[in-house]
C-alpha cells in the first residue's frame, strides 16, 4: 500500500483497546463525533476504518497502532473471525504461513486440501505448497496413498501448527495409520 498512515497520525486520530479490539474516535471528524466507535463492517466481514479519507483495515492498523510500523505481511486472525481485532487475536505472518490458515477451496472435490485426482493419467496427485512454491509429492493410484503422502509432508513441514488437517481427519474417518 503507498499511501499507509503513521503511527503518530493513527494515534492523533484514535485510541486502540487491545483488549476489546475497537477503535474509539478521539476528535470529531465530520460526521463523527469523538468517543464513538470507528470503523464499519464490510461485507467479506472485515472492519474498515478511513483515515484521511483513505480505507484501512482495523486488524492492519492494530499492529501499526501497537508495533509502530505498517505489517509487511498479513495479519491473521487466529479464530477464524474477521471482524475480532482484540490484539491477542492478531498475528503476522507470511503469505505462505497465512494460506495455510485457510480452509478447504469451495473446487476441491477430494475433500483433503492438496489432494486431486488427475484425470488425464486416472491418477491422484498429492502436492503441499512451501514458500510460495508447489511441491508434487507423487502420483498415487488410489486416493488413500495420495492422502498419506500430503498428511506425512503435513507432519515434515509443521502445518498442524497452523490448520487442523484435512488429511489427517480422512485417515483418521477410514481408520488409516500412516
Amino acid at each position: 500500500m503507498d499511501r499507509c498512515p503513521t503511527q503518530k497520525r493513527l494515534k492523533e486520530l484514535f485510541i486502540y483497546d487491545k483488549l476489546t479490539g475497537l477503535f474509539t474516535r478521539k476528535i470529531d471528524v465530520y460526521k463523527y463525533k469523538k468517543g464513538s466507535i470507528a470503523g464499519s463492517k464490510k461485507v467479506d466481514g472485515y472492519i474498515a476504518i478511513k483515515i484521511d479519507g483513505v480505507s484501512y483495515f482495523a486488524h492492519r492498523l492494530a499492529w501499526l497502532y501497537v508495533k509502530g510500523y505498517w505489517p509487511k505481511y498479513d495479519v491473521h486472525h487466529k479464530d477464524g473471525d474477521k471482524s475480532n481485532n482484540k490484539w491477542d487475536n492478531l498475528e503476522h505472518l507470511s503469505l505462505s504461513k497465512h494460506r495455510l490458515t485457510r480452509g478447504i477451496q469451495k473446487n476441491n472435490t477430494s475433500g483433503v486440501i492438496g489432494v486431486c485426482f488427475y484425470k488425464r493419467n486416472k491418477k491422484w496427485i498429492s502436492h503441499i505448497t512451501i514458500n510460495n512454491n508447489q511441491k508434487i509429492l507423487g502420483q498415487f493410484s488410489n486416493k488413500i496413498d495420495a492422502v498419506k503422502s500430503r498428511r506425512n509432508a503435513e507432519i515434515f513441514y509443521n502445518f498442524d501448527k497452523y490448520r487442523d488437517s484435512t488429511a489427517k481427519k480422512y485417515l483418521e474417518k477410514h481408520l488409516i495409520n500412516y
